[in-house]
């Protein structure tokens, strides 16, 4: 009587090859119309980068915010890893500076940067709940619930436990 060779199946199931998993979770890799879009600054998010100091600093929460915004994930990076990103932020924001020294963060500073980002990401969705709630509430109702939803917007930005 001969054994048959039976292979166990994996415990775990594998639902995405690994291509599949970097392209969802991995850092993004930006085409040039891409990286324009992304890394276009709102007038709240050019405010933030204006409270940076440091080149260095100005850079990395540019391509902190940018990663954000296209996978709404943080990610830990050097600026070696991101080279293209990095010629194309000190051409387009700070073209008159000459290259700097660029070192690595300390993990306060990036941290620091990511709450701001959160922060501000979760003001713009809140607007954009209100938008909508006075798009699609009656009139009656959306004047009661607008202004609920202002206090609550207003309450998040002025909160002492938010830095923005």
């Amino acid at each position: 009587m001969t054994r048959l060779d039976v292979t166990t199946p994996p415990k775990r199931l594998h639902i995405l090859d690994d291509e599949e998993i970097e392209a969802l979770y991995g850092r993004p890799c930006f085409t040039g119309d891409e990286r324009t879009d992304v890394f276009t600054l709102t007038q709240p998010e050019k405010d933030l980068l204006a409270s940076f100091t440091h080149i260095s600093i100005q850079l990395y929460f540019l391509l902190q915010l940018g990663y954000f915004k296209a996978k709404q994930l943080f990610f830990t990076f050097a600026f070696d890893d991101v080279v293209e990103d990095v010629t194309y932020l000190l051409e387009h924001y700070f073209p008159d500076t000459p290259r700097p020294e660029l070192r690595m963060l300390n993990k306060r500073t990036i941290l620091k940067q990511r709450q701001r980002i959160w922060n501000c990401s979760a003001i713009a969705f809140a607007r954009l709940q209100i938008a909508m709630t006075c798009f699609f509430v009656p009139n009656k109702l959306h004047e009661s619930v607008a202004s609920q939803s202002m206090s609550c917007v207003n309450s998040c930005t002025t909160s002492p436990n938010i830095a923005l």
